[in-house]
């Protein structure tokens, strides 16, 4: 017979999450009520994993228990070694039933961040009928659902490993330093070459500083960051700058030696937070966070870039579960008592690795969401409503989508200032080894260089089976100078309908709410931007849902727009700058796109007008190559004007060869190449009907 015994502990690793979720754990660990133990139970009782599983291993070759392949699996799935658990775990399975509940929520666990999810739901089913008063065996089971219709959201992001930093040990949360990246990692060093630690069977951590090599991908040698250290640190990292970089602060845990350094260091030691001052590339000594404590953790600190706010991570009593993420204000030389962010972010599990953006969103990592696997990259928007000047506020935070997570640990996300490209750290498969750094970028074809990063984070959505919604929020802002742009025209379309909704727009804010499964068709026109063209997909939805997007309008000069246009009583008003194209071809060619903007502009601001579009080419060919050649010009500026949000619907073109001359340049005339250039042409006749 077993008791299970619930018990909270903080990990003495800070921040290799590949190793263990956070620092702050629960574990469930299983004694016998006879009190037999040995060799192997003692040390994964006081959480040397690393060496209680290749004892474990030993002992079950020649003796085949389920109760010993259970506990190997438990070993490697609190080292997040994923695929060594699930070999484990599938070996306890196929004995039959185990009389453990527990098995089938981890074993569920464990195939979910395999990528194996139609399986794990059985697992996380098994549990609830066994424990029917628990409801978190159904709740991620139905995350399960919730990742499967995730999937059809997916963009094309661009996600780089970078090799020149990564190796096969952790290496993590890396944070911009000057002219390159400072990161954690448990490489071997110096300082902690003797000290192996139990959890993992890896080395310590310490802060590393790489330079950014002339190839954004590649970096320098990567050199440790402390120096003369005045601690023997267990574990330094992960680390965060002010914005000048002059103080930098980090999470560690350290004891103190002392009758030598081999000295065994037994007990549990809090994750607390220090900071100092920096020397060229080198720490200069380490001060105490004041709300340091000796009996709960303060981790992963972030200080926002006025150096107003400290983000971090902490188990405080009050919580809403084993970590969650708080705030606290500078006053003068020192801070203000945390505020706990609330259920808006925090949940019943481990919330860490906060990051404030350039414009206020919060990022951190949580595995208390119905994500893609354990840990999982969350953003929560700014409340410009709610905030005040003692605390800001965020609204209800959001899984993002992959690549940015997968069914692994993804955590500590750091943005370039261009806000489209960053880092963030990972131990998905297909890295060197345990954690490793990723560099994503959003400008790269074929993702839309007007969509900003908020457009990849609706991966959320509670599963209930109903008819849903989506309400979308859409920001204007300058391109160059992310200054709101506060006036304007918005057409929203229907693709299938091409029913439309003009709204005119005083505050650089748009939202409107479309249903599931549908494509919607946007255009912006503002005065002094260049036209802007979007398509908004909704698929089919579990739960109504909000999509966030910032639209970057690029300026344009102001130029003389002049179009032919058709009265009602049939005569002809304006005066017509035609588009020309080159001999034998009908690609739009530059100069001519801006005379087809015209005619967008046009059939932009005048939703009901129509546009009848005749093309025509020179005499040189015979009649059947240039009709051909003039069906094609009058396709390629029938597309164009289609690609702008211009509905089929409201255009007629037509190719007349070289039936309609405009000067003296028949067959036999010989003519100059400017001649024949007038007639290589496309017309736009704009009107009310036809």
């Amino acid at each position: 017979m077993k008791i299970y015994r619930k018990i909270i502990i903080v990990s003495t690793r800070l921040g290799s999450v590949s190793k263990m979720l956070l620092l702050i754990g629960v574990f469930f660990i299983s004694t016998s009520l006879s009190g037999q133990t040995n060799r192997a139970d003692k040390l994964y009782n006081r959480w040397d994993y690393y060496k209680a599983a290749k004892l474990y291993e030993k002992k079950v070759k020649k003796n085949p228990d389920p109760e010993i392949y259970f506990k190997i699996g438990e070993s490697y799935r609190k080292m997040n070694k994923y695929r060594e658990a699930l070999l484990w775990y599938n070996k306890v399975n196929a004995m039959g039933n185990y009389n453990n509940p527990l098995f089938y929520f981890n074993y569920g666990l464990i195939l979910k961040n395999n990528d194996k999810c139609e399986e794990a739901k059985q697992a996380f089913n098994k549990y609830s009928t066994l424990m029917p008063g628990d409801t978190m065996g159904r709740f991620y089971s139905l995350s399960c659902d919730i990742i499967k219709e995730d999937h059809q959201w997916e963009e094309p992001v661009s996600v780089d490993n970078l090799q020149s930093l990564n190796t096969k040990t952790a290496d993590f949360s890396p944070v911009l330093y000057k002219d390159g990246l400072v990161y954690t990692s448990s490489r071997k060093t110096e300082n902690h070459d003797y000290l192996i630690y139990g959890w993992t069977g890896e080395y310590y951590l310490d802060l590393f500083y790489a330079k950014q090599d002339s190839n954004k991908l590649s970096f320098h040698e990567p050199v440790q960051l402390q120096e003369n250290m005045i601690d023997l640190a267990f574990h330094d990292g992960s680390a965060n700058f002010t914005d000048n970089f002059k103080t930098i602060y980090i999470s560690r845990t350290y004891h103190d030696l002392k009758g030598g350094k081999k000295k065994k260091a037994l007990g549990i030691n809090r994750v607390k937070i220090f900071y100092t001052k920096m020397g060229e590339y080198k720490l200069k000594g380490m001060e105490p966070f004041i709300y340091n404590n000796d009996t709960y953790s303060v981790a992963h600190p972030f200080i926002s870039r006025d150096g107003m706010y400290i983000y971090f991570s902490s188990d405080m009593p009050g919580g809403y579960g084993d970590a969650d993420i708080y705030v606290s204000k500078r006053i003068g030389n020192t801070w203000a008592k945390p505020q706990n962010l609330g259920p808006e972010i925090n949940t019943f599990g481990k919330e860490a690795f906060p990051y404030v953006d350039s414009t206020g969103n919060l990022y951190f990592s949580s595995d208390g969401y119905q994500g893609f696997g354990a840990l999982d990259i969350c953003v929560a928007f700014k409340d410009s409503v709610k905030s005040t000047d003692v605390l800001p506020a965020f609204k209800k935070a959001k899984v993002m989508k992959t690549p940015f997570n997968s069914p692994a640990n993804d955590f500590g996300i750091a943005f370039i200032q261009n806000g489209r490209s960053g880092y963030f750290s990972s131990n998905r498969y297909g890295g060197l080894g345990d954690d490793d750094i990723y560099y994503f970028d959003l400008n790269k074809d074929p993702v839309k260089p007007t969509l900003v990063s908020s457009i990849y984070t609706i991966g959320y959505r509670p599963y209930e089976d109903l008819d849903a919604s989506a309400k979308i929020h859409i920001q204007f802002t300058d391109k160059k100078t992310k200054l709101p742009v506060d006036s304007g025209k918005f057409w929203r379309v229907d693709a299938e309908t091409n029913k439309y909704d003009e709204v005119l727009f005083t505050n650089s804010l748009v939202e409107f709410t479309v249903q599931e499964k549908t494509k919607t068709r946007v255009n912006v026109l503002c005065k002094g931007y260049d036209l802007f063209i979007d398509s908004i997909v909704v698929p089919n939805l579990l739960h109504d849902t909000d999509i966030y997007l910032v639209y970057e309008l690029y300026r344009t000069p102001v130029v003389e727009r002049i179009i032919i246009v058709k009265t009602p009583d049939n005569k002809v008003k304006g005066k017509s700058e035609l588009a020309f194209f080159d001999f034998a071809k009908y690609n739009i060619r530059p100069d001519a796109a801006k005379h087809l903007d015209s005619v967008v502009y046009y059939m932009m601001e005048n939703m009901d007008a129509v546009v009848d579009i005749s093309a025509h080419t020179d005499v040189r060919g015979s009649e059947k190559y240039n009709m051909n050649l003039s069906e094609q010009r009058a396709r390629s500026a029938m597309n164009y004007l289609q690609s702008k949000g211009i509905s089929a619907a409201r255009m007629h073109a037509r190719g007349y060869g070289y039936s309609r001359l405009v000067n003296r340049c028949a067959k036999g005339v010989k003519c100059s190449e400017a001649e024949h250039q007038e007639n290589r042409r496309v017309e736009f006749w704009i009107k009310a009907a036809f």
